[in-house]
């Protein structure tokens, strides 16, 4: 299932970038002085971690990338209605419960 996985990634990554304004219109962050950045290297640290995560055996490979996609993603928002707009994407992209 990892292409699947990796596919999800790529879809929820690219539309949170496209949703902070990094194709033109910010429907995130519209209010802050400076954007939201979304960037490959944030991607590369949700596999990095979810890697370490399956070596060390830490549990559920599903809780542990909820949990990651949640400090790497949400939390980095400080308005509620911009969290919400990006958890409704994680849960669009099918990788988190509903």
């Amino acid at each position: 299932g990892i292409d699947t996985l990796l596919e999800r990634l790529a879809a929820f990554h690219h539309t949170v970038s496209c949703a902070s304004g990094m194709d033109g219109q910010a429907q995130i962050g519209r209010t802050r002085r400076e954007r939201y950045v979304f960037t490959r290297r944030g991607i590369l640290t949700v596999m990095k971690l979810l890697h370490r995560g399956y070596v060390q055996g830490i549990g559920d490979l599903n809780v542990i990338l909820e949990d990651i996609l949640t400090l790497m993603y949400v939390e980095r928002i400080q308005d509620p209605n911009d969290r919400a707009v990006v958890q409704n994407a994680l849960r669009a992209s099918g990788l988190i419960g509903a």
